[in-house]
């Protein structure tokens, strides 16, 4: 089998970065290997067969070693390091996953194996990753290929100019998802008896729509319906007011977990009556995947790869990030306007299980491989 390796930046909960977990876990025609920009929690969950390394950027310059060698200048350990891997690996192709790519960019430069981009990005959120303009028209001209999250992803880059750009879905390990009605009811006496449960999971951050929560919360008051919010606090502004302005006015129908894993997260998601994808931007959101796939509907603006996904019966998208439209569509769900197909939901979220596409990955990456 060929040998392939996986440079991701953080390997943090991250849809995109999930992803490599699901692909290295599941991988039947390639041995992967792991390059972490950061030692990051997801690491945890990788396979033990599966060979990983951390970039010593995130390690190595912090401790005293990495100060000796800096007044040393000796500046070149990543490059090192990088070169040891494929020669001890004997690399045939490396996959660069997401557009954080500034840790690595100098070190793909200086070695001749082929690389590949795995993208999970639409233009809008382009400003939000620190990726110089260089390292972009490097990406489009020495990439053997783009291999993108959803078919607008791919646009972007055909639009760029990008050559020998592929598709592929984002993914679920449909086998670690729970979806018994039991484990639903061990967080039934926190939702307070209210009428409905909307729920929304990912990073408080105004892409992703936290800036809404404030305003959904006050519209659903009137139907006795509660807003849940999935994902890590920060020390972000936004995070900040949302959570102070809860607080200052006692608003009772926001909750905030916080960062869920595993049997307490699918809980959660049980629990709910529909998904709210709030994002401004997104390629194609996992956790849309699993809501399907548990049977929850989904009410989302036209923001990006929903548009590929959800289905008559499956919900209701929006006109982009027209608010008035998106409470319109909650209240229309709540008075029974918006039909629902819970076979069809979780039939569509099948489709994307990882053990059944795996195979479709590695093909694409096989095809590039002499």
């Amino acid at each position: 089998m060929k040998n392939v390796l996986f440079y991701s930046p953080y390997m943090g909960y991250t849809g995109s970065e999930m992803m490599v977990k699901y692909i290295v876990s599941n991988a039947k025609k390639i041995n992967p290997v792991i390059l972490s920009g950061e030692n990051g929690a997801l690491l945890n969950e990788i396979p033990k067969n599966i060979l990983i390394y951390i970039h010593p950027d995130s390690v190595i310059w912090k401790n005293r070693l990495g100060r000796i060698l800096k007044i040393l200048k000796f500046r070149d350990l990543a490059q090192m390091q990088f070169k040891k891997i494929i020669k001890k690996n004997n690399i045939d192709l490396i996959v660069v996953n997401t557009l954080a790519v500034e840790k690595i960019i100098n070190s793909l430069s200086k070695v001749d194996i082929p690389f590949i981009l795995y993208d999970h990005t639409l233009p809008l959120l382009y400003n939000f990753i620190d990726v110089k303009r260089s390292s972009f028209q490097f990406l489009i001209q020495k990439s053997i290929a783009i291999v993108g999250c959803s078919e607008k992803v791919c646009e972007s880059w055909k639009l760029m100019g990008a050559k020998n750009v592929y598709k592929f879905y984002e993914t679920i390990d449909i086998n670690k998802i729970k979806h018994s009605e039991t484990d639903a009811v061990k967080i039934k006496p926190q939702l307070n008896n209210f009428s409905y449960i909307f729920l929304m999971s990912g990073q408080r951050g105004i892409h992703k729509g936290f800036n809404l929560i404030i305003a959904i919360a006050s519209f659903l008051k009137k139907y006795n319906a509660a807003l849940v919010w999935l994902g890590a606090s920060n020390d972000y502004g936004l995070n900040f007011f949302i959570q102070k302005v809860i607080e200052n006015n006692s608003i009772d129908n926001i909750l905030l977990p916080g960062l869920l894993k595993n049997d307490e997260y699918y809980s959660w998601l049980n629990a709910c009556d529909a998904f709210l994808l709030t994002s401004m931007v997104d390629p194609y959101p996992l956790v849309m995947l699993e809501a399907a796939y548990l049977q929850k509907p989904i009410i989302a603006f036209d923001s990006g790869g929903v548009t590929e996904f959800v289905k008559e019966g499956m919900g209701k998208i929006v006109p982009y990030y027209c608010v008035n439209a998106y409470l319109d569509a909650i209240r229309d769900f709540i008075e029974g306007k918006i039909p629902v197909d819970k076979e069809l939901l979780r039939k569509e979220a099948e489709k994307h299980d990882i053990t059944k596409r795996v195979c479709e990955f590695e093909d694409i990456l096989l095809s590039f491989i002499k």
